[in-house]
């Protein structure tokens, strides 16, 4: 932890716990009581490592993984929805569509699963039959797809990127392929829809970052080759600006890249990680009491390491080091104040931004925030700074 300045600092926000718990007690069985609230813990649904998750809503998430399930969880109340179920092997990526109110999910099958969301009136409907099979399936892909992207501005359209060199552009309304772009040792990692444009920004494991015009299925801008594989990638709010995420080892490699649109060239790169960047994200952090947003970035790796980063001064401001969770496969923001993460082998976190300035004496000795690692009362964490700490809320 840093030492309080005398002068006001810029607040910057912390992760903490979600209070699932009623005023006077526990909410659940099983949640671990903490001074600022409960830990919603649930064991792993999954049985085996989560390798994604998409937001479907304010209040609901869905997790998949080797389960070849994916598991719906409203993370405000801590229940378990429901699950949909489809695939032979696992569900590498998911993606929902809040226009079309439709879950898509890729599988190491060669197939992506379509499920539609049951509903009531205009919200999703809280809660359905434990196990919904697929409404349909799209087959073109010849290896496992590995990433999925679509849009609320078209909404019957749906991407999808596989290890077969291949980006496919799917009318989810007729299910059929509309586009397939090729390309020579293209073996797609991530997919994002650049918003308000019919255009898509993909990362491959041949060291580059592109931006596919899904109008031509021609490329229309390409970056400069990295020296690792390009893992995952992320759009900004004012799509000027690219993420990119890098394999990884030690000091060689492991590092995100933020990327000007405008110019085709890297601005800054972010160094931390010791292992491959799994998941990254651009995340407008805005505190409850005041209009003030503050742009960040998160990333999730190999290491066992979820980590906040300043945009724009290049620097790590949090850590938190998941002991035994294996790799962090995938982050997504919930909203403005609450992230969710998840693990090879703890499941899935939900973690809460709160300002850190609430939980330090301003004066000049040393203080270190209240934290706790996941599944446990008290543990030391691994905090980078001042600015943020990493508290686990709830966990499925």
């Amino acid at each position: 932890m840093g030492n309080s300045s005398s002068k006001e600092q810029k607040q910057s926000p912390s992760l903490s716990y979600l209070n699932t718990s009623e005023e006077g007690g526990d909410a659940r069985a099983g949640a671990v009581a903490t001074g600022g609230g409960a830990i919603a813990d649930l064991p792993s649904l999954h049985g085996g490592p989560t390798h994604t998750l998409c937001r479907a809503d304010e209040h609901n998430l869905v997790s998949a993984g080797v389960s070849k399930v994916a598991t719906v969880y409203c993370w405000s109340r801590h229940v378990v929805e429901g699950q949909f179920r489809g695939p032979k092997r696992d569900i590498t990526k998911l993606d929902y569509n809040p226009a079309s109110h439709g879950l898509h999910g890729a599988s190491r099958d060669h197939t992506i699963y379509g499920w539609r969301w049951p509903q009531m009136g205009n919200t999703l409907r809280s809660s359905f039959s434990k196990w919904e099979g697929p409404d349909y399936c799209l087959h073109g892909h010849t290896l496992a797809v590995t990433a999925l992207a679509s849009s609320t501005m078209f909404p019957h359209l749906l991407t999808s990127g596989s290890r077969d060199n291949c980006v496919r552009l799917w009318d989810v309304s007729t299910q059929t392929c509309t586009a397939c772009i090729s390309e020579c040792r293209n073996l797609v990692t991530g997919l994002q829809w650049i918003e308000g444009e019919r255009c898509v920004l993909q990362s491959s494991e041949d060291k580059s970052l592109r931006v596919w015009d899904l109008r031509s299925s021609s490329l229309a801008l390409a970056f400069p080759f990295k020296h690792q594989v390009q893992t995952c990638c992320a759009v900004s709010r004012d799509r000027n600006y690219f993420l990119s995420g890098s394999s990884g080892t030690g000091r060689d490699g492991a590092e995100l890249t933020l990327w000007d649109r405008r110019n085709a060239k890297p601005l800054r790169e972010y160094r931390g990680h010791t292992e491959t960047v799994q998941s990254c994200l651009f995340h407008t952090f805005r505190e409850p009491s005041s209009d003030e947003m503050m742009e960040l970035i998160v990333s999730s790796s190999s290491d066992s390491t979820l980590r906040l980063w300043n945009q724009t001064e290049n620097r790590n401001v949090c850590t938190k080091y998941l002991s035994g969770a294996g790799p962090i496969s995938s982050v997504v923001s919930l909203s403005n104040e609450v992230i969710a993460s998840s693990t090879f082998n703890s499941g899935v976190k939900v973690w809460g931004m709160t300002h850190l300035d609430q939980r330090i004496t301003r004066n000049s000795r040393q203080v270190q925030a209240p934290t706790l690692s996941p599944g446990s009362a008290s543990s030391s964490p691994v905090i980078s700074s001042a600015e943020f700490c990493l508290n686990l809320r709830a966990t499925y």
